[in-house]
C-alpha cells in the first residue's frame, strides 16, 4: 500500500492552494450530467466515490442496496457512489479513512429509487455463512482492472475478514469487488466478501507469493478497525451481523440527484485536498495516494523540463564539437 510523505505533501501546498482556490469557479462553469433513466447496478460494475474508482462486490435486490469497500469512501454519511458520472447511491456511514486499517472495510450503499438494483453475476445471491469457512477453501475474485478472475487458497478468518492466498494479485481498482467459493470444477457457490486489501510475500525459491484480505457483508467485527483480526483455521467467530447486512434493510424512496462530470468532481477533491493539507487533517488512503502521484508527476514535470532546456542550451555546443571534427 502506497504512502505519501510529508515532505510530498508539503511540496504540494502551494500547488493544491491553488487549485483549491479556482476550484470553485471551475466547478461552478460545470453543468450537470444529463440525467439516464433506467440506471442499472450490477455486481463488479465500476463505480465511483469522488475520483476513486472501485468495484460493486454484492447486491441485495431486495432492499436496493449494494455492498463495496468502506476504504473507497472519505467523508461522511450521504456520500454519493457514482456510476457512470450518474448518481447511484449513497453511503450509510462514515468513510475508512485511517490508513492502518485492518478490519470493518465493508460500506453499504443505499440505491436511489429510480435506480435498479441489479444481478450478482459472479457470485450469485448465495452468501456463505461466516462461522462455516474453513482455510483450504477455494476463492476467486473479480479482478477488473486485469479483466478476468483469480483465485487462491483461504488461510483464515476472524472478525469479519477472510485471509487468502494467491499466486495471482489483486491491484488497486479492483477494490470493492466480488470474492466467493467455487467447488471443484470452479462453479460458483457462494459470495464470501468484498476486497480490501493485497500484499506480497516473497517465498524461499524467490517466487512471489500474495495475500488477499477480503471483508464479510454480514459478519461483524469486535475489534477496533485498526486492530489485527483473530485468524482461526476453522469456524471463525464475529460480534454478530452488521445491523446493515443484506436482508435486513428496506428499500429508500429518495429520487436521485442530478449527476457530476468527472472534472467537477476532481475540482472539489482538490477543494477538499487543499484544506485537510492546510490545516493538518489527516488524509484518508486515496487523498495519500493523489498527493503522492500528483507529487510525482511534478518532480517528472520538472525533470522533463530540465532535460530539454539542458538539451536547447546544449544544441549548439554539440554542434560547434561536431564541426570541429569535420575539419
Amino acid at each position: 500500500m502506497r504512502r505519501a510523505t510529508k515532505l510530498g505533501a508539503a511540496a504540494l501546498v502551494a500547488t493544491l492552494a491553488l487549485a483549491g482556490a479556482a476550484a470553485p469557479n471551475a466547478a461552478a462553469d460545470l453543468s450537470s450530467v444529463r440525467y439516464t433513466a433506467g440506471v442499472v447496478v450490477n455486481q463488479g460494475d465500476i463505480v465511483e466515490v469522488g475520483i476513486t474508482r472501485c468495484q460493486v462486490g454484492y447486491v441485495d435486490a431486495a432492499s436496493k442496496t449494494v455492498y463495496v469497500a468502506r476504504h473507497c469512501f472519505t467523508q461522511g454519511p450521504g456520500e454519493v457512489l457514482y456510476k457512470n458520472s450518474q448518481a447511484v447511491g449513497y453511503s450509510t456511514r462514515a468513510g475508512l479513512i485511517d490508513v492502518r486499517f485492518k478490519n470493518d472495510d465493508v460500506m453499504a450503499v443505499r440505491l436511489y429509487e429510480d435506480v435498479i438494483a441489479g444481478q450478482n453475476l459472479f457470485s450469485g445471491d448465495a452468501i456463505v455463512d461466516y462461522d462455516t469457512l474453513e482455510s483450504g477453501m477455494e476463492v476467486c475474485a473479480n479482478s477488473v482492472k486485469q479483466r478476468k478472475d483469480v483465485c487462491g487458497s483461504l488461510q483464515g478468518a476472524g472478525d469479519g475478514v477472510i485471509k487468502v492466498e494467491s499466486d495471482d494479485t489483486l491491484i488497486q481498482g479492483d477494490s470493492g469487488g466480488p470474492a466467493w467459493l467455487v467447488d471443484d470444477s470452479g462453479n460458483p457457490l457462494s459470495f464470501v466478501g468484498v476486497i480490501s486489501q493485497t500484499s506480497t510475500t516473497e517465498t524461499p525459491n524467490g517466487r512471489p507469493w500474495y495475500e488477499w484480505k477480503l471483508t464479510s457483508v454480514t459478519a461483524k467485527s469486535c475489534r477496533a478497525s485498526t486492530e489485527v483480526p483473530s485468524y482461526t483455521r476453522t469456524r471463525p467467530e464475529s460480534c454478530g451481523i452488521h445491523d446493515d447486512a443484506p436482508g435486513l434493510l428496506a428499500p429508500v424512496t429518495r429520487m436521485r440527484p442530478p449527476g457530476q462530470p468527472w472534472m467537477k468532481r476532481v475540482a472539489t477533491e482538490f477543494e477538499v485536498l487543499s484544506s485537510k493539507i492546510k490545516s493538518g487533517d489527516p488524509l484518508s488512503r486515496q487523498q495519500e495516494d493523489m498527493v503522492l502521484g500528483l507529487t510525482l508527476s511534478i518532480v517528472i514535470g520538472l525533470a522533463g523540463l530540465g532535460v530539454y532546456g539542458a538539451y536547447l542550451l546544449g544544441e549548439p555546443m554539440i554542434a560547434r564539437f561536431v564541426d570541429g571534427l569535420k575539419l
